[in-house]
């Protein structure tokens, strides 16, 4: 995932039709992914064999660009639809490959790939987290058991202590 912008297209002031009826102005994201998506879909349909790679090549070298020939916030400039889509008769060519995956294996089961078991859990962390648990629930128990002793009025605790004695009668 790249955090900076490859293409820029145009997404402020778009006419977009309101589902409510009629047309509106709209802005953001959405409406320029509908826009690049409908370019690719043109350069596709002039050239169906076109691969991802050469998709990418083509938007990016007929790109209308700034003025320092990429920056972050429009990449390599503005989609041009037109150029995109007659460059997508002649693409350059495609030099990428498969790259054999050296990771971890997955756990879901397409075809041929078999599954990897769940690694066993450690037995001193679960040991650890029931311990705290059963600790956390004892301090509740307690708490509320104090809580309800006091309330009682068992003539024990601050209510049921003597005046004191001495000038300190009212």
């Amino acid at each position: 995932m790249t955090s900076y912008n490859e293409l820029a297209a145009p997404g402020v002031g778009i006419t977009s039709a309101k589902n409510t009826g009629g047309y509106e102005a709209v802005d953001g994201t959405s409406p320029a992914t509908a826009l690049a998506s409908g370019v690719v879909a043109l350069m596709l349909s002039h050239n169906p064999k076109l691969t991802p790679a050469q998709t990418r090549a083509v938007l990016t070298r007929t790109a209308r660009a700034p003025e320092r020939r990429w920056n972050a916030l429009l990449g390599y400039g503005q989609i041009d639809a037109a150029a995109a889509v007659k460059a997508a008769a002649s693409p350059p060519d495609d030099e990428t490959a498969p790259v054999k995956y050296e990771g971890k294996e997955h756990f879901a089961t397409p075809v041929g790939t078999s599954k990897t078991t769940h690694p066993a859990m450690e037995q001193e962390l679960w040991l650890t987290g029931l311990g705290a648990a059963g600790a956390g629930l004892l301090m509740l128990v307690g708490g509320l058991f104090m809580a309800l002793r006091g309330r009682r009025g068992t003539g024990r605790g601050a209510a049921a202590m003597a005046p004191p004695q001495g000038p300190f009668q009212a």
